[in-house]
């Protein structure tokens, strides 16, 4: 892993316009998926840029709202698990 915060933080930014700039490209070219590219580079930007953010907020609000599900990817204990699939067990558990 990096160990200069400014250079991880320059690559991230980098990645995630290019991830943008591919998105658009890919809504103007049939063979380029666009929204494959812009949901990631809007994910990593959102990090940096607040309107990105807020942005990202309300389509997960929106989400959960239709579907009554969480982006939570660690449920906590006590909470329902908001997939069908039966919980993985761990070494631990075995």
């Amino acid at each position: 892993m990096l160990k200069f915060p400014a250079v991880r933080r320059f690559l991230r930014l980098l990645l995630g316009f290019l991830l943008v700039i591919l998105g658009i490209i890919g809504g103007f070219v049939p063979i380029l998926q666009g929204w494959m590219f812009m949901i990631p580079g809007l994910l990593i930007l959102s990090e940096f840029f607040p309107p990105v953010k807020r942005l990202v907020d309300w389509a997960k609000a929106k989400y959960h709202e239709k579907t009554g599900k969480s982006f939570d990817p660690a449920p906590q204990a006590g909470r329902e698990r908001d997939c069908d699939e039966p919980p993985v067990k761990s070494k631990e558990d075995a």
